[in-house]
């Protein structure tokens, strides 16, 4: 699939760094945790995946480019990659225990 490059102006805008259609815990440290989120360009309608990252303790706060992990600093300008992706929903059943009384 192609992939596009955002700025991260456009990123935060599109709400990439902490929503999406889809966000899922991929690691954690001591003093971050790393996502991957797809989101949907507001200006293209289509689904991009982009990887992020969160403090844990009020003093590994990110903002802007620093919420990116693959932003790279081009022409004065962070941006960051995204490949296009699709997603689908998926129902999956839950079973759940209960003691008998």
């Amino acid at each position: 699939m192609p992939s596009r490059t955002f700025t991260v102006d456009e990123l935060e805008e599109f709400g990439a760094e902490c929503e999406g259609e889809y966000r899922r815990s991929i690691d954690s440290g001591r003093w971050y945790e790393y996502f991957e989120t797809v989101f949907r360009a507001g200006d293209d309608g289509k689904l991009y995946l982009v990887y992020t990252k969160e403090g844990l303790t009020e003093y590994q706060e990110c903002s802007g480019a620093d919420v990116f992990t693959d932003a790279e600093l081009i022409n004065d300008e962070w941006v960051v990659e995204c490949p296009e992706v699709e997603i689908f929903e998926e129902v999956q059943p839950v079973t759940k225990w209960r003691k008998v009384s």
